[in-house]
């Protein structure tokens, strides 16, 4: 059963990776406290009903959560849907921030000199 929150885990690490290669960190915290949210809530009424199995439901929806709040979070820094983001399908939108700019924009390169 915690293979799955497993698979969770590994999307929220790595989008807070990208967030914070965004310079963005602070957003990936947001995502962290979402998660932490939920496993508070849910140790303090779901362990006492069905122990061991209840904690391992909760990191799975604390997991869950982190990536669902993080993927969206994430979309919305690249400036693309969350779905786009999902299937690697790149928008206009978002590869207009994410690409090299336009050659009238980039700033001389003055070391080359």
């Amino acid at each position: 059963m915690l293979a799955v929150g497993a698979v969770f885990m590994s999307i929220a690490y790595a989008l807070i990776g990208v967030l914070r290669g965004l310079g963005k960190p602070h957003l990936a915290g947001l995502g962290i406290a979402v998660s932490s949210a939920v496993t508070i809530i849910g140790v303090g009424t779901v362990v006492p009903v069905y122990g061991a199995r209840g904690a391992a439901m909760i990191s799975i929806a604390a997991y869950l959560t982190a990536s669902a709040v993080l993927l969206r979070i994430t979309a919305r820094s690249l400036e693309m849907t969350a779905g786009s983001l999902i299937l690697f399908r790149r928008s206009a939108a978002g590869m207009a921030s994410a690409s090299t700019p336009a050659p009238d924009q980039r700033q001389p390169a003055s070391w080359i000199d």
